[in-house]
């Protein structure tokens, strides 16, 4: 059994159609069994096997991909830590108050305090670097 996709048996010389005993891709070929996946968009190569190389055609696609995203209280939690962030360089006291709520939220939603580090309320006379956030969120 032959299993080809991308190979060179399809394009090797020979006629374009009703191939003899003499063309190479029969020659090679002979009486195995050619099995030629393909997929769907690319139905062109998958023609010229099945003419040149007498390919069972067997086409396949790609499952479709989406991105999920944040969803319900985590995209809510997500917009919460970018206002905090935003916040603190603007309006400090309103970052520690965010800052509060953003804890209190993960808390609601199970997220273990070991991920969120030792938290402690900070005073809005605090200086506070925080790096602009970079991770993708949908």
């Amino acid at each position: 059994m032959h299993v080809g996709t991308h190979g060179t048996l399809e394009f090797l010389k020979g006629k374009e159609t009703g191939m003899s005993q003499n063309c190479f891709p029969e020659a090679l070929i002979g009486d195995v069994p050619h099995l030629y996946f393909y997929h769907v968009i690319n139905a062109s190569e998958a023609t010229i096997a099945k003419r040149r190389s007498l390919g069972v055609l067997i086409n396949y696609n790609s499952p479709s991909f989406s991105v999920a995203g944040l969803y319900d209280d985590y995209d809510d939690l997500d917009q919460l830590i970018s206002e905090c962030l935003e916040a603190f360089s603007l309006e400090p006291a309103r970052g520690c108050r965010l800052e509060q709520q953003v804890l209190d939220r993960a808390a609601e939603l199970h997220m273990a305090s070991d991920s969120l580090g030792q938290s402690r309320r900070r005073s809005p006379d605090e200086t506070v670097h925080h790096p602009q956030r970079t991770a993708y969120t949908g």
